[in-house]
């Protein structure tokens, strides 16, 4: 992404935010102890303004060793924003949706349970179809990242399956998504 000014650093002070535009994107400028932190100001939930809600400290449940709760405190190293819309909430340093590495966790502990109806088929198919949008939009943004962290942790057969039922359900054929890759060099 291209460089943008966003303001003196003396005029920056910490706790403070710029929301600024590079060509269509909004970017939202963080300040925290010193650090800087730049992320889309675009929620993954329903594309809310995330970056122009509140700052405020991770909630965390502290467990004893015997697995009582000791009661929810405020973190003193994690900082997180949250999207003004519906309150989904993002870590500081790193950008990511905790509500979306909680469903992640909350999915794979099923699936290792032998659940899987963690989520309803509506859900499902509006999660599947937040993702979609998500990924195209970054990947059109520029951010060239692949949709998988490690190789492994999906195997082929479950990839294959999941493409073969998003081009069944967009009524698209491999033949089309082979030309399409073809006119757009992707």
């Amino acid at each position: 992404m291209a460089e943008q000014f966003v303001g003196k650093a003396s005029e920056i002070k910490d706790g403070e935010r710029r929301i600024v535009f590079v060509g269509e994107h909004e970017i939202g400028v963080f300040k925290e102890k010193g650090e800087y932190y730049a992320y889309s100001n675009f929620c993954l939930h329903q594309g809310g303004p995330a970056c122009e809600g509140l700052t405020i400290a991770k909630v965390e449940e502290r467990i004893m060793p015997d697995k009582t709760s000791r009661g929810l405190y405020f973190s003193d190293t994690e900082l997180h924003f949250v999207c003004p819309w519906h309150g989904m909430e993002y870590d500081m340093k790193t950008g990511e949706c905790v509500a979306a590495i909680g469903l992640a966790t909350e999915i794979e502990r099923g699936l290792r349970e032998g659940r899987f109806d963690t989520l309803t088929p509506q859900a499902f198919q509006v999660l599947m179809a937040a993702l979609c949008k998500t990924y195209a939009a970054q990947s059109e943004g520029g951010e060239g990242f692949m949709p998988l962290a490690d190789r492994n942790s999906v195997s082929p057969t479950e990839i294959m399956t999941t493409t073969s039922a998003l081009l069944k359900s967009a009524n698209l054929a491999v033949f089309e998504l082979g030309m399409w890759q073809s006119w757009t060099g992707r």
